[in-house]
């Protein structure tokens, strides 16, 4: 099994927060194997060679953002209204009636907010799935939950796609269709 095969296995058989940091250390030097890497989840790609106080720092670095993230994101729980999200300076705070919906790929997310903007967010879904859905959201797709407040239209199809009021369609899934339906008509 190759570094991307491990991650990969990671990511589909354990809990996000008891993945470790995650570093290549690699002699591949192509751009479209690190951007494949981190595509996959990766923290970091570390070129060899390296030495012991480059991986040092990078391993440290990595740690104190996962538990910081983490911190965050718990916080979210007790009552605090807002939703702590990574952010290239720190953590962006928005409120949860200020969410559209969280749509992800892979291992990132995007953050779909009220005026429109994106936030991507270098996170899978299931990093904020159970925050988002103690505060109301729905999940209707694997890759997709909204905030029930902010659908404007449900278009019918295989499984439909809702319109949200910023104007991002969030597809339905086939075996959601009869549940999203039902709520929606308030039954």
């Amino acid at each position: 099994m190759n570094g991307y095969e491990l991650l990969v296995a990671l990511t589909q058989n354990m809990d996000l927060a008891d993945i470790p940091a995650f570093l290549f250390l690699s002699a591949r030097i192509e751009s479209e194997d690190i951007t494949h890497g981190l595509r996959l989840g990766a923290d970091d790609y570390i070129l060899k060679p390296f030495d012991h106080i480059q991986l040092l720092k990078a391993i440290n670095l990595r740690l104190a953002k996962k538990n910081r993230d983490l911190r965050a994101i718990a916080s979210n729980f007790d009552g605090f209204k807002k939703l702590a999200l990574p952010c290239d300076d720190g953590l962006d705070i928005v409120g949860f009636e200020e969410i559209v919906m969280c749509q992800t790929e892979r291992a990132y997310c995007s953050i779909y907010k009220n005026d429109a903007k994106r936030v991507l967010v270098s996170k899978p879904m299931k990093f904020f799935e159970s925050a988002l859905i103690a505060h109301g959201f729905i999940k209707v797709h694997k890759s997709t939950i909204v905030n029930p407040m902010h659908i404007q239209k449900y278009v019918r199809g295989k499984g439909g796609y809702l319109m949200m009021t910023s104007g991002v369609k969030a597809d339905v899934a086939a075996s959601k269709k009869a549940h999203i339906e039902s709520m929606l008509r308030g039954e």
